[in-house]
């Protein structure tokens, strides 16, 4: 009995082959299916095929209906490898709207002159040998503008010694946003992000984003300017007289204190340029007779404009009149 299964297991590997022959075989069978997969794949084939699209230079303040848009089939002469990547991942195109024709709702662009710029958009020596149709047509809604301010959120941080010159100047100043007539109603100004900076010294001119509130669907300026002199200061002292205004001719009034004294900031590249007389303070003597007060506000009348942080005591000062 078992000399004949013993016979009968030969005869049969006789026509089984072995596994290291099934290996070889199917090693064989890959590498054949992998060269013609890249022969095939390698050749130019023309397909049709649809793309998302990105809307560039849309005029301000029209938002597309995408509910009205028709599929733009391009024609795509492309290697297959290429073909098979559009199919499988897709793509999104840049449409240039600068040429698009509006009317009251309705909106058109002739899409054939823009062949060239979507063709630059594919893979290289890619091609696209038609579109159909050759426009492209949707319906737009208009939105509610609105001109606010802009407001920067300065967390500017100077080194010892050094101010702002003068208020920083963002250009623009004011944008137009666009949105929901309700949304806009409440809006009364647009922030810049954070314009943080360390032991600054030197001028200031860069660009900053604003900050887009979610309500907003489009805006005219999605960045400013912001441009501020810096220069280093000091501080000096001054003791200044007071002078009396609306101090009728038959009265003589005396001041308990005659004087005030000031300290200010001063650039300090214009210590040579000042002097006391850049300054003047005054009381006013109505003051003293529509309120009867037995003293009265001293307020400043004269400064020089590049002058920081003033101040000065005392504020109020006592007063005798004599007639």
């Amino acid at each position: 009995m078992s000399e004949s299964f013993q016979q009968f297991k030969q005869n049969t590997n006789r026509w089984v082959p072995d596994k290291n022959k099934i290996k070889f075989f199917l090693v064989f069978v890959l590498i054949s299916a992998s060269f013609w997969l890249l022969t095939r794949f390698s050749n130019v084939y023309t397909s049709q095929l649809q793309f998302a699209y990105n809307y560039t230079n849309l005029p301000t303040g029209v938002i597309i209906n995408q509910s009205s848009i028709a599929p733009v089939n391009l024609w795509v002469r492309a290697t297959g490898f290429q073909l098979l990547w559009y199919n499988l991942w897709g793509k999104t195109l840049e449409l240039d709207m600068q040429n698009v024709e509006l009317d009251a709702t309705d909106g058109r662009l002739a899409l054939i002159p823009l062949r060239n710029d979507l063709e630059r958009q594919l893979f290289e020596n890619a091609e696209i040998t038609r579109i159909q149709p050759s426009t492209f047509m949707f319906s737009f809604d208009r939105l509610t503008e609105k001109k606010i301010p802009v407001r920067l959120n300065d967390a500017v941080a100077f080194q010892t010694g050094y101010q702002y010159r003068n208020t920083p100047k963002l250009t623009p100043d004011s944008v137009v946003v666009f949105g929901a007539s309700d949304a806009l109603q409440e809006l009364e100004y647009l922030s810049t992000n954070v314009f943080q900076k360390k032991k600054v010294k030197n001028d200031i001119d860069e660009n900053i984003d604003l900050v887009v509130p979610t309500s907003i669907d489009q805006l005219s300026h999605y960045a400013v300017r912001i441009q501020a002199s810096v220069d280093k200061y000091t501080e000096l002292t001054y003791e200044l007289p007071i002078s009396v205004n609306n101090l009728p001719d038959s009265t003589t009034i005396k001041l308990f204190p005659q004087k005030i004294s000031l300290r200010v900031l001063v650039p300090v590249n214009q210590i040579d340029s000042i002097s006391n007389a850049n300054f003047e303070f005054m009381v006013d003597f109505a003051e003293s007779l529509s309120a009867q007060k037995k003293s009265l506000d001293v307020t400043l009348k004269k400064r020089p404009d590049f002058t920081k942080t003033i101040r000065w005591e005392p504020q109020q000062v006592e007063y005798l009149i004599r007639k």
